[in-house]
This record gives structure tokens, C-alpha cells and sequence, in this order.
């Protein structure tokens, strides 16, 4: 019985020049893509540091609530539609194209306009706030109107290391500002704000105690020593 051996063909070198066209060409696709969607990032910081009196600040950021995060995922998503129409049509097409589209181009315009304008500014004096909604108006409040201090967190699935904390200033008109995680701030910029309020003995709430889960988070997570201590002793606050 007759065996037949397959025979391995040599690769050409158009098949080599055809796939390194290719990869070229998916890379170059990612980089128009993606590239805009950083630098859209990173223009939100530096237009705000910027544009925003920091008014001696002790910490700023740009403030991420849900309605932010949402105009964030929003915002990508129409950045990468105008980027898939660019790449699909030329980029010599580009008037056309925004021309034809306007109506997004408008929403992700305001979009951005409503992100730069949302942050959060900290000084020894007081604690301002641009909603995300209330375009050009910020809303100030001195610490004398802290009337106290809430505390509490939430955990991710059995899945995730996830700890979420909330620092919660509640002001005497009724209103409040959830400062920690919707301001992003690090542990080490929460021990500023902390050391700040207990320095003027702001009445102090801990919503929840740590549970055993929570514990074991804060263990294993990425925070160092100093910073687990911290924010174990915040729990066990009277």
C-alpha cells in the first residue's frame, strides 16, 4: 500500500509582505481607534486644571457619579462611531461625514461640555462641587456645614477583591456629597480630608462595621500596611 506524504510548501514572500500589510493595517485601526479615547481622558484633567479656580485646594478631581460615568460610556461610544465612519470612508471625508451626523456630534459635544464641568474641590475652608448637570454653577459649602460624617462600603462578587468605601459629608440645607469614591481619591488623600474633620470634630456615623469579608479584602487587596490600618481604625471609629 502506497503512502502519500504531504509535501510542506514553502511560505512566499508575498504571503509574508500580504500578512505583514495586514497586521499593519488591524494595528493602525486600533491605534485611530483607541488613541482618541485616551487623549479624550486625558484632556478632561488638564482642561480642568486649567479652567478651575483650585482656590488653594487640598485635593480636586474631576467627580465620577453614575451620571458621569454613564456621559463617559456614552461619549466613547459616539468618539468610536465618528472614528469607524472616518476609517469606513476616508479621512478625507471628514466634513461629509460630520455633516451627515450632527446630531450625535452635538450630544457628544454637550457630553464633554457636562464632564469638564463636574469636579470636586477641597481646601481647609470649604468644599466645592459642580454637578454634573448644573453646567457653569458649582455649589460651596464651608466645613461649618458639615453637620456630620457618614461612613460605609460595599464589596464586590465572590469573584472580585472589590472595596468600595463612601465618606459621606451631610450638610445642614438637608443635602449631601459622597466625597471618596465618587471624588477619587486614594486612601492617602481620604487621611488629609479625615484629619481636616476630625480636627474641627465633625460628629462621626459609621454606617456598617467591617465584616469578615470585608476584612479579608482590605488584607488582600493592594493598599499598604499603613493604609489597611487606616481605614480599619475608620471603621472602628467612636
Amino acid at each position: 500500500m502506497e503512502t502519500r506524504q504531504k509535501v510542506l510548501q514553502p511560505v512566499s514572500p508575498n504571503h509574508i509582505r500580504r500578512w505583514i500589510r495586514g497586521a499593519g493595517s488591524a494595528l493602525w485601526n486600533l491605534i485611530v481607534l483607541f488613541l482618541p479615547v485616551a487623549l479624550l481622558i486625558q484632556s478632561v484633567h488638564f482642561l480642568q486644571e486649567i479652567f478651575v479656580q483650585r482656590q488653594g485646594a487640598l485635593y480636586f478631581h474631576a467627580y465620577r457619579d453614575g451620571d458621569t460615568r454613564s456621559a463617559y460610556v456614552l461619549l466613547i461610544l459616539l468618539l468610536v462611531f465618528f472614528q469607524y465612519q472616518l476609517l469606513k470612508n476616508g479621512f478625507r471625508q471628514w466634513r461629509r461625514i460630520l455633516s451627515r451626523n450632527w446630531p450625535p456630534l452635538v450630544v457628544a459635544i454637550l457630553l464633554f461640555a457636562l464632564i469638564l464641568d463636574s469636579y470636586i474641590m477641597v481646601n481647609d475652608r470649604a468644599i466645592v462641587h459642580s454637578d454634573f448637570l448644573s453646567l457653569g454653577r458649582e455649589t460651596t459649602h464651608t466645613w461649618n456645614d458639615v453637620e456630620k460624617i457618614s461612613v460605609g462600603y460595599t464589596l464586590g462578587d465572590e469573584y472580585s477583591d472589590l472595596f468600595a468605601g463612601s465618606y459621606i459629608l451631610q450638610f445642614s440645607d438637608g443635602s449631601d456629597l459622597e466625597i471618596w469614591s465618587g471624588g477619587g481619591m486614594g486612601v492617602s488623600d481620604l487621611k488629609v480630608i479625615d484629619t481636616l474633620a476630625l480636627k474641627r470634630k465633625i460628629p462621626f456615623i459609621i454606617q456598617a462595621p467591617l465584616s469578615p469579608d470585608a476584612l479579608d479584602t482590605l488584607k488582600t487587596g493592594n493598599w499598604s500596611p499603613e493604609d489597611q490600618q487606616f481605614l480599619t481604625n475608620l471603621y472602628q471609629r467612636r
